[in-house]
């Protein structure tokens, strides 16, 4: 439940971009869009669209509350989204992801809730394990004592969160996504979930921007676009960056964009600094910038250690950026491996390396697999393709009504 258009400069993101698909080819669709936002306004009413910003506090007070007691933030949340509902009449709820609280409505109105499918905590969580202990991140952050603190206090909290995604998936009957992977968490917890499969919206500017094509080099330019946190794979580019520089004396810069600052964790884990081994932090770039940037490097790296359905590999794929992906949660169902991009196990930075050199020499394979990621990226991410899909979907949930 992010702004989407009411405030894009603030997240942006696909679901901006979904929200527009359905303004053009929704005409029949009456839209309205709640999301947590810092503004006391009930409603406004922008190009034909409600928006519900819900001023939910978030005090010092409130999440010093929120520590001990696992219902605070929710009552809050749920008493606003009653009052949206009620304002609004909807005919069909949309919540996005069963991370946050929202599908939990479901329990509190006879109103179909359908939740699109983004992440899944329960896993992501486990993963985060695999990649660091608490005391490992508290080392890692020099401990500092607000990191520690957050990560001892939040331990029965973070708990109470995972039971509540469990419990929202058994709740729920309608379930939409876009990989194999989400829809195996949606049959595995809720084996009578209904799940309908809708694409993911590409931004317009990347999605009609320019395609591949680098510029002649020695010197291989790869890139990452990522927000840089712990799953996204950060240890595993420092990793293999060293392989590349001091055992191959490999010629590349690699450009990382997203949280600078997230490096930081990663370098104090691996002892190996970003800027000794030609990695340039970009930090949070604009969608121009990364749609420049995917056209003009040779190789789109995903090192993720848990994804689902990321924004930045399906960018990478529509215009063309031959695509090297760790392969984890639904990678694979977007990346047909040697076909629409190249797989690799992601704990092995070694393999990650060899893939990356194998491809910059074989520029044959590389030209093929950019023709393939267009071909089958542009019609995947088509607005025609993601609406259709999504109003079959809608009609199906709302039949079940009569």
């Amino acid at each position: 439940m992010t702004p989407s258009l009411y405030d894009e400069k603030k997240y942006g993101g696909w679901i901006a971009s979904l929200e527009r698909i359905v303004r053009y080819y929704g005409k029949e669709i009456e839209l309205g869009i709640a999301f947590e936002y810092n503004k006391s306004d009930f409603k406004e009413v922008r190009n034909g669209v409600t928006y519900y910003p819900m001023n939910v506090s978030n005090t010092i007070r409130d999440r010093l509350i929120e520590k001990v007691d696992f219902e605070y933030k929710w009552n809050r949340i749920r008493e606003k989204m009653i009052q949206v509902i009620e304002d609004f009449g909807p005919d069909l709820i949309q919540c996005f992801g069963s991370e946050w609280l929202y599908g939990l409505i479901v329990e509190y109105t006879h109103v179909p809730v359908v939740i699109h499918m983004q992440g899944f905590s329960n896993i992501y969580n486990e993963s985060s394990e695999l990649v660091y202990t608490n005391q490992e991140f508290i080392r890692c952050n020099h401990y500092n004592p607000k990191v520690a603190f957050t990560i001892l206090t939040n331990r029965r909290k973070n708990e109470e969160s995972l039971k509540k995604e469990r419990r929202l998936i058994k709740e729920n009957k309608f379930f939409m996504g876009r990989t194999f992977w989400d829809k195996e968490i949606v049959a595995n917890y809720n084996p009578k979930g209904q799940y309908f499969y809708c694409p993911e919206a590409i931004r317009p500017e990347i999605y009609y921007a320019p395609k591949w094509s680098p510029a002649p080099s020695t010197t291989i330019q790869l890139v990452t676009i990522t927000q840089a946190g712990i799953l996204k794979g950060n240890e595993i580019i420092l990793r293999t960056a060293k392989i590349l520089k001091e055992q191959f004396g490999f010629d590349f810069k690699w450009n990382v964009a997203g949280n600078a600052e997230a490096f930081r964790v990663a370098e104090k884990k691996t002892r190996i600094k970003h800027y000794n081994y030609n990695i340039s932090l970009l930090g949070m770039i604009d969608a121009d910038t990364v749609a420049n940037m995917l056209k003009k490097s040779d190789v789109y790296i995903h090192p993720a250690i848990i994804d689902n359905s990321p924004n930045s590999l399906c960018e990478a794929q529509v215009i063309g950026c031959p695509v090297i992906a760790a392969n984890v949660g639904g990678i694979a169902s977007l990346v047909d491996d040697g076909r629409t991009g190249i797989l690799y196990p992601y704990n092995e930075p070694h393999m990650l390396a060899f893939k990356i050199m194998k491809l910059s020499t074989e520029n044959y394979i590389a030209k093929k697999l950019s023709e393939n990621e267009i071909n089958i990226a542009t019609e995947r991410h088509k607005p025609e393709t993601v609406y259709k899909y999504l109003f079959e979907a809608y009609n199906s949930i709302l039949g079940q009504k009569k």
